[in-house]
């Protein structure tokens, strides 16, 4: 949570009435009880405030096992220290840094509570569908929906999700969403991509989200 606080700080700047994004962050972090000293430090490092080195906002790209690509977003105040050990992640597992943009699509994508209302779901659904700009909506879990949009519809469509309905903004990104997929059919597979390489990313202190085109199963 405090990666997403430092990158919409650093996107968007330190005031929340003017980065939706940060505000969706901090909501987020105060609703699972972040310490306020741990979201004050995000923010002074992502703009500068801190007497640290500056933190940069860099995108990897590439192949890992089985050939599913893989994009990855990372945070960092040393870019060599952070390019040298994404590039062992990928060589460690097979894999190797490539261009693979080409294979996934920009989109936004914005989650807002259902108990943040009085309206039902189909409701909440329906008058989401109606904003310019929305072009999917999921529901995620119990808790939460989702939009996918385009990527520079998602502040419009934030603002009229809180200030027009009401309803409470979690998160808020562009992502990558693929448009060529690779399905992992077997066990061995899955544990190469899931589990070894993915571990590998989420254990990196610098990576802050990654996306592939991986599909379990045909």
């Amino acid at each position: 949570m405090t990666k997403e606080i430092q990158l919409a700080a650093k996107m968007g700047g330190a005031d929340p009435t003017l980065n939706i994004r940060l505000a969706a962050a901090l909501a987020a972090a105060k609703k699972a009880n972040v310490p306020k000293d741990n979201i004050d430090n995000a923010i002074k490092r992502a703009t500068g405030q801190k007497d640290e080195n500056a933190i940069e906002s860099i995108t990897y790209e590439g192949y890992g096992p089985n050939g599913v690509a893989f994009i990855i977003e990372t945070l960092t105040n040393n870019r060599n220290r952070t390019v040298k050990d994404i590039k062992s992640i990928f060589t460690k597992h097979g894999g190797s840094m490539s261009t693979v943009n080409w294979m996934f699509e920009k989109k936004g994508q914005i989650q807002f509570s259902k108990g943040s209302t009085q309206d039902s779901v189909d409701a909440m659904i329906e008058n989401a569908m109606e904003i310019d700009g929305v072009e999917d909506i999921q529901e995620l879990d119990d808790d939460l929906l989702e939009i996918t949009c385009q990527n520079n519809a998602v502040n419009a469509i934030s603002e009229n999700l809180t200030k027009k309905y009401r309803y409470a903004v979690t998160s808020m990104r562009s992502g990558y969403i693929p448009t060529t997929t690779i399905p992992l059919v077997e066990d061995e597979e899955r544990d190469k991509v899931m589990a070894k390489f993915v571990n590998a990313l989420n254990d990196h202190e610098d990576v802050v989200e990654f996306y592939n085109n991986a599909v379990i199963g045909e």
